[in-house]
Order: C-alpha cells, then structure tokens, then sequence
C-alpha cells in the first residue's frame, strides 16, 4: 500500500529502478546548483512518465538529492566564478536566481525574511524574492507574483545581499525603502513613514530579532509594530522586543493596536536617536515603561493620541528636552496634565482635543513660551482657562472647539496678540464675544463661532484687518450680525442658518475679494441683491434650503469666477437665469430638491467646464433635456426616480 493511500501500487523491475534511479542523481548533479525551481520541474517531470514508481521511494529519492544541493548551494562563492554581464542586475534563465551588483546569489541565508519595496509606485520592470517561498517570479513589466499567489503589485522593487551588504534596485533610482516582512498571502503595503521603514504589524509579536536583522540594521529608520493594518484582534506579546535598544540609528517608533505599548514594559533602554515615538492603544489600561529621561535626548514628537486608557504620563514624557510636538488627543482617561510639563521649554505643539476627563490645566503653562499651537477642543470638562494662557505670546492657533462647559473667555487671551486662528465652534456655553476680541487681536486671520447655540451677542463692529474667515453659521440665537464692511481682506463668509438677519446684509457686497460665501437656510431671502454683482471673485455660493428663493437676478451670469453653485432645497426656484453660458469656470450645479424647476436654459449646453450636475429629486425637469449629455466635462450626474 502507498504510504498516502488509495491502493497498491505496482513496482518497476530492479534493473530499471537502479538506471533511471542513478540517471536522476547524475542529471540533477550534473545541472547548475542554483536552478533548484528548474531542477524540481524537471524531476516531476521524469516522476510522471513513471506512474507506478512507489510515491514514498520517489519522495525520499527528491528530498536527499535537493538536501545535498542546499547544502552544496549555500557555501560562497567568489563573484569572479559568475561570467555573466552584472553591469546591472543579471538574472539566470531560470527565473528564481537573482544576483547583486557584485555577483552574489540571494539565497535563503543571505534573505530569510525580509523584502525592500520603494515607496513610490510606477510600472517598472520588477523582480522580488518572496519572504515566503523564496523564489522571484517575473509575469509581466509592471507587477510581481510570487508563486503561493500573492499579487506584488506596481513597487519598484529592491534586493539586499547578505553576503556583501549591497543593495540594487530594479527600477527608478533614488526612492525611498520600505523594509516589510511579507506574510504567505500578503501584500506589501506604501505606509509612507520617514526612511526606511521596517513594518512588522503583520509579524508574530516575538522577543528573537527578525532574521536579517544584522544585514538591515544600521539602515531602518523606523519601525511599526502592533496589530496588522485591517486586524482588530489584541496584540499578544510573547517577548518584549529588548532587540529595538540595538537599532543604533533608529528614529521613528510606531506602536498600534490594542495592548501594543505592552511591548515596551520589557525594553529597558529606548533606542539612542530616538525622535519620534506614536503609541495608539485602545487598551483600558495603557502603561508606558519608566525609562531615565536623559535616554531620550532626541526625542522631538511624542504621539499617544487614542490612548484612551492612559491615566498619567511617566516622567520622561515631559522632561525630554527637544521635544517640540506633544500628542495627547484621545486620552480620554487623563484627568490632569502634571505641573512638571512647564519645563518643555522647546513644545511647540500640545494637542489635548478629546482629553473628555481633563477639568483644568495647570498655571507652569506660562513657562512655555515657544509653544505655537495649543489644541483643547473637545475638551467637555474644562470649564475655564487658567490666566498662564495670557503669558502664551507666542502662540499662533487657539482651538477651544466643542470646549461645552466654557462659558466666557478670560481676559487673558487678548495678550495673545500673534494669535492668528481662534477656533470656538461648538462652546454651546459662550453667551458673548468680548469686545477686545476685535481690538486687541489683531493679528487674527481665521474666526470660527460655528454653533455656538447660547451666543446671543457680538461685537457691533469688527474691524480686524487681517481677518481671511469668519464662520457664524448656526448661531441662530445671534440678535444683530456685526457690521463687517470694513474686513477688505475677508476671503471666506459662511452667514448659513444664522440669526439676526432676514435677508443678506447689505455691506456684504463691499467685501470685493470674497471668494465663499455660505448663506445657506435664508428663509427671507427671495433673490440676491443687485449690489451683489460686485463680487466679482466669488467662486462657491451656498443657498442651499433658502425655500423662498423665487428666482436668480438677470446679474447673475457677471459671476464668472463662480465654480460652485448650491441651489438644493430651494423648493421656491422655477427657473434658472439666462445667459448661464457666461458661468464658464462652473465646476459643480446642485439643483437636488428644486421641486419647482421645470427646464434648464439651452444656453447651459455652453458650460464645457461643468463636471458635476445634481438634479435629484427634481420632479418637473424631466426629461433632460440631450445636450446634458453632450457636455464635454461632464464626470457625475446625479438623478431620482420621485
């Protein structure tokens, strides 16, 4: 019976079982060592014109004569034993020999594991070395197929030889690598992070060092480890990877995946040129190793935003003394910053969105005075800012969006006068806007008091000279709209579902530069201001659900920078303008909801720049009418059955 089952089998006579046994040896000795892909089709070969030969004998014969060739293959050889051209890279006709710049053979000791892939995408001519099977197959000029089946799709493609430390790319010259290890059935993913990049996300959570990792190591830049990009299981480590201290010139680290920063308890030295470090654990309880703050001397960037199980930063955290950009979002867990972070005297950046249980900051903030950006929005908790925020001159963005128990702004912010970006969208608590939020932040370019549902007052005037957006959409409680005339340099006005007005106000039209106007859910407005044609930089309007809009002004086509138009939900419209062939720089016409409109102008066929027409839910615009098809830039439009 054969060892495999299905019946016996019949053995060939003795004498022929020793010729075509000893004419197997011979030819596969006597074959080029590297060939072994082609030296096992070849046996397969001469095994199928034999059905009867035992399968167990064969199988034993195959498994010793490519042991003895392994063992044969993998001593080194000289590169002056190849007399073959390797001015560039010099493949074999056997299709699973690649050689390096110097001759050398990638065989499975020089390359166990690992595959550098560049980083930008192109059709090139390609080869790869599968780190599971170990075989590079060509099939095609721009993409790769290992033979367990996984498609290597459009990298320009590098090798590594472990015999001489060199590296040769088949394609595009100067791109950078990504070092991945690829798992049977993967593919190799561009993460985009700085150098060289070694991806283990996919990899068994192990304390070994990858194989190879004495040929790669002085050239990784950065490692990611945790879960794999799509996997939403724990991270389970079965060692701490003590082996990261070793990467001398290591400086980006990236840990995701629930239970990642784990993994770090068991490293007692971080890696010496340590810059950045990003942790996202989701884990309900995320601690981070007590490493000595002067291990860290280079570290610039700490990221530990969605941690949401973080309830204290260790000591190193602030005491690193480069550290510029300091990423806490997410943390919803942290309930205090500590008083020491004061001496970060370089923190450019500290992002506290979404830190929900955070209820205030402490006064040694005023010790930071290179910081520019200071983000709290989010933050449900914090019911005042401390006066140390006044002592933050330098500082250029303010976000206290969504900050719901914020009920006033101190007094302090208006020292911040190079503050340029005041977000305060969503303080449902803001009541009013203090006056010398126009008179002593003048340096402001970008205002934002979008739904701010308790603010009733405004100044009456405002007058910042700098002032680019200015966002009051949904402060519907707003009693009067500031004056704003005299903002010349005002580029984006969103008025949308606003309070304090009926119809546009009329120094709108003295804003000449505008380029976006929002006035979205103007029940009062029933057709635009004649004083309206002198925005003649306009390129996205919004009246979307102004439902007693009736129509557009004969003006209306003087507009000829307009891009966007939104006219959904302006139930009251019945017809569009004439002389629409003037809007040629239109991109976007949303019509969705216009009950009432009936035909489209036939001058509209002359918008050869039109890419997107929404025409849903237009019950009396059917049909269309043919030229809507024969619009030379039409990409997407969009239609409804009612």
């Amino acid at each position: 019976m054969s060892p495999h089952g299905g019946g016996s089998n019949v053995a060939l006579p003795p004498r022929r079982w020793t010729r075509d046994g000893l004419q197997l040896v011979i030819v596969l000795l006597a074959k080029q060592l590297h060939r072994l892909r082609n030296l096992k089709a070849w046996a397969q070969s001469r095994l199928t014109r034999y059905p009867q030969l035992p399968l167990a004998r064969a199988a034993a014969l195959i498994a010793a004569v490519l042991w003895i060739l392994r063992k044969l293959s993998s001593r080194r050889r000289a590169p002056t034993s190849k007399k073959k051209d390797i001015s560039r890279w010099a493949v074999d006709s056997a299709p699973n020999v690649v050689l390096c710049d110097k001759g050398h053979e990638l065989v499975h000791e020089d390359l166990p594991t690992f595959e550098a892939f560049g980083a930008s995408r192109g059709h090139v001519e390609q080869r790869a070395i599968c780190a599971d099977c170990l075989i590079a197959w060509r099939s095609g000029d721009d993409w790769v197929k290992c033979s367990h089946g996984a498609d290597h799709n459009d990298w320009a493609t590098y090798f590594l030889c472990g015999a001489c430390h060199s590296q040769r790319q088949a394609g595009t010259a100067g791109l950078r690598t990504v070092i991945q290890v690829v798992q049977p059935g993967g593919e190799p993913r561009d993460e985009g992070v700085m150098g060289d990049c070694l991806d283990l996300r996919s990899a068994r959570m192990a304390g070994a060092p990858p194989a190879g990792l004495r040929v790669f190591g002085d050239r990784v830049r950065a490692v990611r480890l945790g879960a794999p990009p799509d996997g939403a299981r724990p991270v389970r480590w079965s060692a701490a990877p003590t082996w990261l201290s070793a990467l001398r010139n290591l400086s980006a680290l990236r840990l995701e995946g629930s239970g990642a920063a784990a993994g770090l308890l068991g490293v007692a030295q971080p890696p010496p040129r340590l810059a950045l470090l990003a942790v996202s654990d989701s884990a309900s309880d995320v601690r981070l190793p007590p490493w000595p703050a002067a291990s860290l001397a280079h570290l610039q960037t700490l990221q530990l935003s969605g941690c949401a199980g973080l309830r204290a930063l260790p000591a190193w955290a602030i005491a690193a003394p480069a550290l510029h950009t300091l990423d806490l979002s997410g943390c919803e867990g942290l309930a205090a910053l500590p008083k020491e972070v004061g001496a970060l005297a370089e923190l450019r950046c500290l992002d506290l969105s979404d830190c929900r249980a955070l209820a205030a900051l402490p006064e040694t903030l005023a010790t930071l005075t290179a910081l520019r950006s200071l983000k709290l929005s989010g933050c449900a908790g914090l019911r005042a800012l401390p006066s140390a925020v006044g002592a933050l001159t330098a500082l250029l963005s303010l976000d206290l969006g969504g900050c719901e128990g914020l009920a006033e702004l101190p007094a302090c912010l208006q020292k911040l006068t190079a503050l340029h970006t005041l977000d305060l969208s969503y303080c449902s608590g803001l009541a009013a806007l203090p006056v010398w939020v126009d008179t002593a932040l003048t340096a402001l370019e970008t205002l934002s008091l979008s739904s701010c549902k308790a603010l009733a007052t405004l100044p009456p005037r405002l007058t910042l000279p700098g002032l680019r957006t200015l966002d009051l959409s949904s402060c519907r409680a707003l009693a009067r709209v500031p004056d704003c005339h005299e903002l010349t340099a005002l580029r984006a006005l969103d008025l949308s579902y606003c309070g304090g007005f009926d119809a546009p106000p009329e120094w709108v039209a003295a804003l000449t530069g505008l380029q976006t106007l929002g006035l979205m859910g103007c029940r009062g407005l029933r057709t635009l201001p004649e004083s309206f044609a002198a925005l003649g930089e306009l390129q996205t309007l919004a009246l979307a659900r102004c439902k007693n809009l009736e129509a557009l002004p004969e003006w209306f086509a003087e507009l000829t920078a307009l891009e966007t138009l939104n006219l959904s939900g302006c139930k009251g419209l019945a017809a569009l303008p004439a002389g629409a062939r003037a809007l040629s720089a239109l991109r976007t016409l949303n019509l969705s909801g216009c009950s009432a409109l009936a035909r489209l102008p036939d001058d509209m066929q002359a918008l050869a720049a039109l890419q997107t027409l929404n025409v849903s839910f237009c019950p009396r615009l059917t049909p269309l009418p043919g030229w809507v098809a024969a619009l030379p830039g039409l990409r997407t439009i969009v239609l409804s059955a009612r």
